[in-house]
Formats: structure tokens, C-alpha cells, sequence
């Protein structure tokens, strides 16, 4: 077997085994076991444990992988001619993204993982990315000149912790409108060019 293969099959099966835990996560809680996870990744314990060696481990490559889209959907957005359409359409998704992920990490702090700490580790591209699509937005009106990423990030956490508790979409969506209309500047941007396409 030619290295190109044994590193594709390596790929797939750290693949399999990341949708394996997910599942598992969020159907068995704390109660999910490297076992289960294996079973449902159709491959041995001990190919688990040469990816991830420990819980931890492997609980930060799930967040990471859900980290990565997002990251290259702040690369392209750094591209766009228009900076706060940009930006507000990022942190739509941003939020839609958070929204989706909250049961899952919930799950994964159930079962031990410092989230905070790993959102740290895993998510300081990110955070850069997202920092950088801000600025841009700022530097083009589009985004009050006081307002901070962290601003930022706290006002998504609001609106998807009242969305959780709420479990309506269509005032999460109404939500998230009031906190980019909130967020603009003096260069006022139409809500029909902000969103995602």
C-alpha cells in the first residue's frame, strides 16, 4: 500500500471517528464512551486512541473541525469589495453556526472539557479573522467605531442563549437584526446586501 493511501485511509478514519463522537456526544451525553465511539466509526479502540490519546484530545479536534468552515468563510469574506457587508453577513453565520453547536457543547463540557480554555487553544485564528473583518467594517463606517469583538461576541451569546430558552427561529433571526442594526455605523448598510448568500 503506497504512503498517498495509508494517508487517505488515515484522513477518512479521523473523519469517521469526529462524526462517530459527535453522535455520540450528542445522544449519550457524558454517558458516551471511547467503545461506543469506535463501534460507530467502524474502526478498532485503539485507532481512537492513535488519533486522540485522550478525551480532551479528541473533544478539541471536534471543536476545531467545527471552527475550520468558519475560518475560511472570514479568509474570503477579508476579500470582499464591500467590509461591513461582509462583516454583518459573518456574523450572521457566526451566530447560526454558535446557535447549531450549543447542544453539542454543551455536551462536551458535560464530559469534561474546559470549553472557555479550549475555544482559546483551538479558535485564536478565528478570533484574529473575525477581529480583522470588525476593523475593516469600522474603517468603512459600516460598524460604530466603539464596538469591540468581544462586544461582538457576547451580543451572538445573548441572542442564541434567548433563542435556546425560546426555540424560535424567527425571533432568533429577529434577534440578530436588532443587534447588526445596533452594531452599524454612520455608513448605514441595507440589510438585502448583508445577507448570505
Amino acid at each position: 500500500m503506497n504512503e498517498r493511501r495509508l494517508r487517505s485511509d488515515a484522513q477518512r478514519n479521523r473523519e469517521s471517528i469526529l462524526g462517530a463522537a459527535e453522535i455520540e456526544l450528542r445522544t449519550l451525553g457524558v454517558d458516551a464512551s471511547i467503545d461506543g465511539i469506535a463501534r460507530r466509526a467502524g474502526v478498532g479502540v485503539g485507532t481512537v486512541y492513535r488519533n486522540y490519546p485522550t478525551k480532551e484530545a479528541l473533544l478539541e479536534a471536534i471543536l476545531a473541525n467545527h471552527v475550520q468552515p468558519l475560518l475560511a468563510a472570514a479568509r474570503e469574506a477579508r476579500a470582499a469589495a464591500d467590509a461591513g457587508a461582509a462583516f454583518f453577513a459573518f456574523v450572521r453565520r457566526m451566530t447560526d453556526a454558535s446557535g447549531d453547536f450549543k447542544a453539542l457543547a454543551d455536551a462536551m463540557v458535560e464530559a469534561g472539557l474546559d470549553l472557555n480554555a479550549a475555544k482559546q487553544k483551538v479558535g485564536g485564528e478565528l478570533f484574529a479573522a473575525a477581529s480583522e473583518l470588525l476593523a475593516r467594517a469600522q474603517a468603512a463606517g459600516a460598524v460604530r467605531p466603539d464596538v469591540t469583538i468581544e462586544d461582538v461576541g457576547t451580543l451572538m451569546a445573548g441572542v442564541n442563549q434567548a433563542a435556546v430558552g425560546g426555540g424560535d427561529e424567527t425571533r432568533r433571526s429577529r434577534c440578530i437584526e436588532l443587534v447588526c442594526d445596533a452594531l452599524r455605523g454612520s455608513q448605514r448598510v441595507s440589510p438585502a446586501s448583508t445577507t448570505p448568500s
